[in-house]
């Protein structure tokens, strides 16, 4: 059996596919040795008993070298460089990825394991364990001993390096950012990012959306927690005694509806006041405390409001 072979058991290459048929006490890392055969020279700056856990190449990318013939231009070799550093963690960290760092289980072992009955079916992550069987092709590649092959190796690593990133990094948080203020569609946007819609030309920033969404929900009748809930999202928080001082000193619109609602098992209707969006905001902010207003009688001067 060879290791190009599937594992009929897990559908994954036999050299990385960890079942029990399989398994192989050799150790999933990268020597000096391998490093310094792909590098074609010496790396004296590797043999080091402390190595610094970041990655040097954070973001890699698809790379091939075709600005000089004969051999790698500066920038490449650098490159190469950095991603042969990060190669020996790149392959632990796929390990722990494929095996999702996990050994023994709670719920008792596989049936018929002999071998280690204390231990039960290792949780396997199939695009790490294929990503890391591609990476240890690459080092024991004959092919790749020649020194004169280093933009093959080049583009062959960071071609495996940006796939292994996109496995171990975690992905970008996508936040539901309610309907857009043109079409309503919904729109989910990448945390951090301009807030575009897929069905119109709307664009802005987070906080003009969130300024375009509440204008667009001015006229909507909402309760007090509702409007509560609404504007703290919003950046604009305010508290449930502060709408209900706004309606006892300053009049603050609202209105009586008769809404249903389930109690146990039957509907029943009850009273509630509703507010509408824009009168809060409007209120709120003309009789916010300690706001400082030009008087414009004759007198002139200035009073706090």
């Amino acid at each position: 059996m060879t290791d190009d072979e599937l594992c009929p058991i897990t559908d994954l290459p036999t050299r990385t596919c960890g079942c029990a048929q399989h398994h192989r006490p050799e150790a999933t890392v990268v020597s000096l040795t391998a490093l310094e055969r792909l590098a074609g020279r010496p790396l004296p700056e590797y043999r080091m008993t402390y190595r610094d856990p970041r990655w040097k190449v954070t973001h890699p990318e698809p790379t091939s070298c075709d600005h000089r013939k004969d051999s790698l231009c500066g920038d490449c070799e650098k490159l190469l460089e950095d991603l042969l550093h990060d190669l020996p963690a790149l392959v632990e960290q796929l390990g722990v990825a494929a095996r999702k760092d996990v050994r023994f289980a709670p719920h008792g072992h596989r049936k018929g394991d002999q071998q280690h009955p204390e231990e039960s079916p290792i949780p396997w992550s199939p695009a790490a364990s294929r990503a890391l069987d591609e990476l240890l092709t690459v080092v024991r590649d004959e092919k790749l001993r020649d020194p004169a092959r280093r933009g093959m190796v080049l583009q062959q690593l960071s071609r495996l390096a940006a796939k292994a990133h996109r496995i171990l990094e975690r992905p970008e948080d996508i936040d539901y950012v309610g309907p857009c203020p043109t079409c309503t569609a919904d729109l989910w946007v990448i945390r951090g990012e301009l807030v575009t819609c897929k069905t119109c030309d709307y664009r802005a920033s987070w906080v003009e959306h969130h300024q375009n969404a509440l204008e667009a929900r001015g006229d909507q009748l909402m309760t007090i927690h509702e409007i509560v809930t609404t504007l703290k999202a919003a950046g604009e928080p305010i508290t449930r005694k502060r709408i209900e001082y706004l309606q006892d000193h300053h009049g603050l619109p609202r209105e009586k509806r008769v809404v249903p609602h389930w109690q146990g098992q039957t509907v029943v209707t009850s009273e509630v006041w509703l507010y509408r969006l824009a009168d809060v905001r409007e209120y709120e902010a003309l009789h916010r405390p300690n706001r400082v207003l030009q008087d414009t009688s004759k007198e002139g001067g200035y009073h706090v409001g």
